[in-house]
C-alpha cells in the first residue's frame, strides 16, 4: 500500500530508512516487491537488515519463501535480513535492490575501523559502503542538497561514531564540506536518538553523532526504527551522552499561511518516519514524557491521545514528501490511508532568509584525474539561494599550495592561483570553466584544489574542494629537433646532441641572475602536432601543442606570468635572457598532423634553460 502510494507521488527518489523486509521476506523478495511498484529506491541499513547466522540456514516464510545463510561481517544485528551476498548466503539487500537510481552519484566512505572496512566501489563489492555509510549530492550537476547515510547504533565490529573515530571524522568532514559549499544537509539513519515513543525511548544511535549534526548545522535528521511518526521543532542544542539525551533547546518557528515555518540555519529538525511497513504497538508516550515538548507533531498506534501534537492521528501509515529548491525545504506528510478515517496531517517549511539570501558553489565534475603534463577542466557553478543576486569572485589554488599546479578561468592565462568574477542573477546560476594543469614534476598521487566563492555585498563566503588524482604519463611539452640550447659556457648546440650530465646556462627569474643547471633526464618523444612561435627577433621556437608547456610572457598590461603555449597570443612578449629583452610574438602557426620528433629536457634548479634564445621553464609548473 505504501509503495503504491509512493509510486503515485512519483518523487525523484525514495529513502527507505531501514528494517526493510523483516523475517517474512528474503532480501530479493522484498526488493523485487517494492521495486515492482516504484523503482527509484535508496536504502540505509536497519538492525533487521544485517545478520550473520554463523553458518545456519535461515528460512523466509513470506512471499515465495526461500532460504539463505546470512554472512554479514562488518555489521551484524537482529536479522534475518542481510546486506551482503557472500558464498551461499543468497542475495543480500545491496545487490538485490541494486545501486541508487540513475542521476545519483553516491560516494562511499571507505572507512576502516575495528579491523574492517566498507568497500566504496560503485559495482557494490562486498562489504559495500552502500546501505551503510555514504553520501550523495542532488541534483548531481548543480546540487542543492547533500544526503548523508550512516550506521550509527548498528551492532558489529565496524560502526563506532565516538569522537575521534574514523566514522565520526568522516561524518564531520562530510557535513562540513556540504555546509562550506552552501548546500542543504540531511543525515539519514535507522536508529533514533530523540524520541517520544515508548519502544525505542533511548538514544540508540548514541548521542555523539546526533550532537555533531546539531552543532554543525544539519537541516534534517531522518530516522526509522520507532514504528510511528514524530517530527520535532528546530533543535538548537542538546545535552546528553551515551544513549541518553538529557535536555534540548529548540526554536518553535512561526506559522505562515497555516504552515509551521522555520529559518535555515536556526536548528535541526528530527523526523522519525517509521510508518512505511510493519505495524505494532508503538505508542506515543502518555506518562512522564520529558521529550514530548520538543515535538510539534506525533502519531502512534495509540492514535489521538488528546494533545495537540496527535490531533487527527489514527495509527496512520504513510511517508513524508520533501520538496527541495534553492529557497526552502517543504515537507508534507502523505497518508497511505490504511486507517479510516485517515485524518492525520503535517507539513512544515524551512526557508532561506532573504535578505540577505545565500548561494552555493559546486563543481562538475566533482573530482579530477590529471596525467602529468596535461590540463583538464571542470565547471564551477554558483547557484542563487533565497533570492541572492550579485557579484561573486571565484579564486582557485592548490590546497595547500606547492606550485605543482596552475589554474586558469575561461582560458585566461594560467598561474599558481587565479581569480575571476561572475554575476549571479536572483533565482539563477552562473558558471565559469576552471582549467587545472599538472606539470611533469608533479609526483603521481592525491591532491586538492580549493575554489573560494566570495560576495562582499552581502558578505557571503563558501568554498568547494576538488580532489585531484595525478597519474604518471610520458609528459611531453617538448622542443623540436634543431632547437639551439645554450650551454653553460654560452655556446649553443642542437637539442638532439644533449645528454644527461651536461651543464646548461639558466636564468633565475626570481633572483634576476644567471645560473648553471645540470641535465638530470633527457627523453625523445614523438608528437602528432606542433606549433611555430615567431617573434620580431631571432629564430622561431617550435614546440608541441601541450598546455603543460609554459613560457614566461609579458602580457599587454605589463604583467609577467607563466603562460601555457596554447594560450599565447600575437602581441605577447617572450623573454630573451641573453639580451635581457622582451620581444613581441609576431606569428603563431599550428600544425595539427604529421609525425614530429621532439625532446624533453629536465634539469636541476632553477629549472629553466634557454632554447633558441628564449627562456624555457621545465614542464612542471611555475618556479
Amino acid at each position: 500500500m505504501v509503495a503504491q502510494r509512493i509510486a503515485l507521488q512519483n518523487p525523484s527518489f525514495h529513502i527507505a530508512l531501514g528494517d526493510l523486509g523483516y523475517g517474512d521476506q528474503s532480501p530479493s523478495i522484498w526488493c523485487s516487491s517494492f521495486k515492482n511498484s516504484y523503482q527509484n529506491l535508496v536504502i540505509v541499513t536497519g538492525n533487521h537488515d544485517t545478520f550473520n547466522s554463523g553458518g545456519s540456514t535461515v528460512s523466509y516464510s513470506g512471499g515465495s519463501g526461500g532460504s539463505g545463510i546470512p554472512s554479514d561481517v562488518i555489521t551484524d544485528e537482529d536479522g534475518p535480513g542481510f546486506l551482503d551476498t557472500i558464498g551461499s548466503s543468497g542475495t543480500g539487500y545491496v545487490s538485490a535492490c541494486g545501486p541508487p537510481p540513475s542521476g545519483i552519484n553516491w560516494v562511499g566512505s571507505g572507512v576502516s575501523n575495528g579491523g574492517y572496512s566498507c568497500n566504496a566501489s560503485l559495482v557494490l563489492t562486498t562489504p559495500s559502503c552502500y546501505g551503510r555509510e555514504y553520501y550523495f549530492d542532488y541534483p548531481s550537476q548543480t546540487p542543492m542538497m547533500r544526503f548523508i547515510f550512516i550506521s550509527a547504533g548498528i551492532v558489529g565490529p565496524w560502526p563506532d561514531y565516538s569522537p575521534g573515530t574514523t566514522h565520526y571524522n568522516w561524518l564531520k568532514s562530510t557535513i562540513d564540506d556540504a555546509k562550506n559549499m552552501g548546500l542543504w544537509v540531511a543525515v539519514a539513519l535507522h536508529k533514533e536518538c530523540l524520541s517520544d515513543g515508548i519502544v525505542h525511548a533511548t538514544c540508540e544511535s548514541t548521542f555523539d553523532p546526533f550532537d555533531l549534526a546539531i552543532t554543525h548545522h544539519v537541516d534534517l535528521w531522518l530516522d526509522g526504527h520507532e514504528h510511528n511518526y514524530e517530527r520535532s521543532y528546530q533543535l538548537t542544542s542538546c545535552s546528553g551522552s551515551g544513549t541518553t539525551v538529557t535536555s534540548c533547546s529548540d526554536n518553535l518557528g512561526t506559522v505562515v499561511n497555516g504552515v509551521p515555518t522555520f529559518v535555515r540555519g536556526s536548528g535541526m529538525i528530527v523526523s522519525i518516519i517509521g510508518t512505511g511497513g510493519i505495524g505494532g504497538t508503538y505508542n506515543i508516550c502518555t506518562t512522564n514524557c520529558s521529550k514530548q515538548q520538543y515535538f510539534q507533531r506525533l502519531c502512534g498506534s495509540n492514535n489521538d491521545i488528546g494533545i495537540s501534537q496527535t490531533s487527527g492521528c489514527n495509527n496512520d501509515f504513510g511517508f513524508v514528501e520533501f520538496t527541495v529548491d534553492a529557497n526552502r525545504i517543504l515537507a508534507q506528510w502523505v497518508d497511505a490511508c490504511v486507517s479510516t478515517p485517515c485524518g492525520f496531517t503535517d507539513s512544515y517549511s524551512i526557508n532561506v532568509p532573504n535578505p540577505p539570501g545565500d548561494f552555493s558553489v559546486s563543481a562538475n565534475p566533482v573530482s579530477l584525474t590529471i596525467p602529468q603534463a596535461v590540463s583538464v577542466t571542470t565547471s564551477i557553478t554558483v547557484l542563487s539561494f533565497g533570492g541572492f543576486g550579485g557579484l561573486v569572485t571565484l579564486a582557485a589554488a592548490q590546497s595547500p599550495p606547492n606550485n605543482k599546479f596552475s589554474v586558469c578561468w575561461d582560458g585566461v592565462t594560467c598561474m599558481p592561483a587565479r581569480s575571476t568574477s561572475i554575476t549571479v542573477l536572483a533565482g539563477q546560476s552562473a558558471s565559469a570553466t576552471l582549467t587545472v594543469s599538472a606539470g611533469c614534476g608533479t609526483t603521481p598521487g592525491s591532491y586538492a584544489i580549493r575554489v573560494n566563492a566570495t560576495s562582499t555585498s552581502p558578505s557571503i563566503f563558501h568554498w568547494v574542494i576538488l580532489p585531484v588524482t595525478v597519474t604518471a604519463s610520458a609528459c611531453g611539452g617538448s622542443v623540436a629537433a634543431g632547437t639551439l640550447i645554450t650551454l653553460a659556457d654560452r655556446t649553443q648546440t642542437p637539442v638532439q646532441n644533449l645528454r644527461v650530465g651536461l651543464q646548461l646556462l639558466s636564468y633565475d627569474m626570481t633572483r634576476r641572475e644567471y645560473a648553471t643547471t645540470t641535465i638530470t633526464r633527457f627523453e625523445t618523444v614523438v608528437t602528432s602536432n606542433q606549433m611555430v612561435i615567431s617573434t620580431s627577433t631571432g629564430k622561431p621556437l617550435i614546440v608541441d601543442q601541450n598546455p603543460a608547456q609554459r613560457l614566461y610572457a609579458q602580457l599587454p598590461d605589463g604583467m609577467v606570468a607563466l603562460v601555457s603555449v596554447t594560450d599565447l597570443k600575437v602581441g605577447y612578449k617572450l623573454f630573451q635572457p641573453l639580451s635581457q629583452t622582451w620581444v613581441p610574438i609576431t606569428n603563431i602557426q599550428y600544425q595539427n598532423s604529421g609525425i614530429h620528433t621532439m625532446y624533453d629536457i629536465y634539469t636541476t634548479a632553477p629549472g629553466n634553460y634557454i632554447a633558441n634564445g628564449y627562456l624555457d621553464p621545465l614542464k612542471d609548473g611555475p618556479h
